[in-house]
């Protein structure tokens, strides 16, 4: 079995794994040649690129990867390597971290040729993470290594050129991109796991039952430096009432949704993006809906993540990790009007493991709803979050209101079910969304109190998801 190794000391890589939240880190990157970076689960900008053919490679000989990949992929006569045939490749590996998480990869075209793993990334001189090859052992043994943050390059053994020339499946270079990914993780700070029961990406040996970054390969990154999300609104993230992600027009029988991707198991696919998560007991996110006719809205939030054993990849024991039980979800619900907040319901009733369900909460107001995501510990937590909304039985109008306009309404259209719609008006006349928005909740209990007082009855319920792998692991 093939092998990706980094050239740091393995015994490091429980730097944050001391939790057993599973994946291992080796660091983040805190400084760059585009500056410093926030805190941990913040974005952050890094530069990569080439070395120049011909450049130092400690313990080794020198970097020759421009040549060697010329001579694969061909150089599709052009002079800049973004116009070469094999720049793709590149660029595809470490767009898959940028897409997955807060990560901005910005490619520098520029290099000055100074000693590989030793010279820190500079704006228009050369990159932060290098990329350069070299001859490790031939066809066999290591296809490649990375060095510590922030000498964090990347050495490819050319002699792996078979291997790396591999265009199966379908042309998507899976040898190549999975060697890629695994050592841009390294990179980024990710260390080496050992998985019995799952295939994860940063795993020292390659497997073809996976495409590039796994689950807990996300969950790692995403704590190192947050989800997608985070790069939104300049950096500054969704994190506030006033950054929420607009999720779109909630109608009645519409849904929507964020997170489904990570509801599938442990298992990845190559073009799955959707993933988000709590970074951390500091990380808040929020996201916002248009309420486009009064509504009963039902909205869930489930912790993802399911459970497997895992170890950094040393002599250290196995633990089992529960991805899905690291934080403790709160859910809430804001109305905004004219630039102001208002809490309408907020739920915290459940332990780790189950979600939290604010159900039917009538709103008879239309416009902008927030719904705001909390944990409470140290370790990333993967969710999905969904918001579906309802009329009230017999509001043909989508008032809010059941009252005589709504019969009028059912007089004048030629509904396929008339009789049953009748005795559905009749059953719900005089009901109406009560304006719950005006009212701040404090907890649920109070939220349920003050709404069975106004005759209404809301029920707030907690929801648990179990997960399952949907792959074996194969060695």
């Amino acid at each position: 079995m093939r092998k990706l190794i980094a050239i740091f000391s393995i015994a490091l890589t429980s730097l944050w794994a001391s939790k057993a939240y599973a994946y291992y880190a080796n660091g983040r990157w805190v400084s760059t040649a585009l500056g410093e970076s926030g805190p941990m689960g913040k974005p952050v900008e890094v530069t990569w690129g080439f070395a120049l053919d011909g450049t130092e490679i400690p313990g080794a000989d020198a970097n020759g990867l421009i040549g060697f990949l010329d001579a694969a992929f061909g150089d599709g006569g052009q002079p800049s390597l973004e116009s070469r045939p094999w720049f793709q490749l590149f660029a595809d590996a470490f767009g898959r971290w940028e897409a997955l998480s807060g990560l901005m990869l910005i490619y520098e075209p520029n290099d000055d040729g100074a000693p590989l793993r030793g010279a820190a990334g500079e704006l228009g001189v050369r990159a932060d993470i290098r990329i350069g090859g070299t001859w490790i052992d031939g066809p066999s043994g290591t296809l490649a290594s990375t060095g510590f943050i922030p000498d964090a390059d990347v050495t490819l053994d050319i002699g792996d050129g078979a291997y790396y020339g591999n265009p199966l499946p379908a042309g998507l270079y899976q040898n190549i991109h999975n060697t890629l990914t695994h050592e841009i993780g390294h990179a980024l700070g990710l260390g080496h796991v050992e998985a019995p029961q799952a295939v994860f990406l940063m795993e020292p040996l390659v497997n073809a039952a996976i495409f590039g970054p796994q689950l807990d390969d996300v969950r790692g990154i995403q704590h190192l430096y947050g989800d997608a999300f985070e790069k939104a609104f300049d950096g500054v993230g969704n994190d506030a009432l006033t950054n929420a992600i607009d999720l779109g027009g909630l109608s009645p029988g519409g849904t929507l949704s964020v997170g489904d991707d990570a509801a599938t198991g442990l298992f990845v696919l190559r073009d799955e993006t959707d993933f988000v998560s709590l970074s951390s007991e500091q990380d808040v996110d929020v996201y916002a809906f248009g309420l486009e006719v009064p509504s009963f809205v039902t909205i869930d939030v489930a912790p993802l993540g399911g459970s497997y054993t895992e170890r950094n990849a040393t002599s250290n024991d196995f633990v089992v990790t529960n991805a899905g039980a690291v934080s403790d979800l709160r859910l809430e619900l804001w109305s905004e009007r004219a630039g102001t907040f208002t809490r309408v319901a907020a739920i915290d009733a459940e332990p780790k493991a189950q979600g939290e369900t604010l159900f039917n909460v009538p709103l008879s107001l239309t416009g902008r709803y927030l719904m705001r995501v909390s944990g409470d510990a140290d370790g990333a937590q993967l969710y999905s979050l969904s918001a579906t909304a309802r009329v009230i039985d017999g509001d043909f109008t989508l008032d809010g209101i059941v009252d005589g306009e709504d019969l009028l309404a059912w007089q004048r259209t030629a509904f396929f079910d008339a009789d049953a719609l009748l005795e559905v008006w009749q059953g719900g006349f005089g009901a109406t969304l009560a304006s719950s928005e005006i009212h701040v909740v404090p907890e649920p209990q109070g939220l349920l109190l003050g709404l069975l007082a106004c005759g209404t009855t809301v029920s707030l319920r907690a929801v648990g998801r179990t997960r399952r792998s949907s792959v074996a692991r194969g060695r």
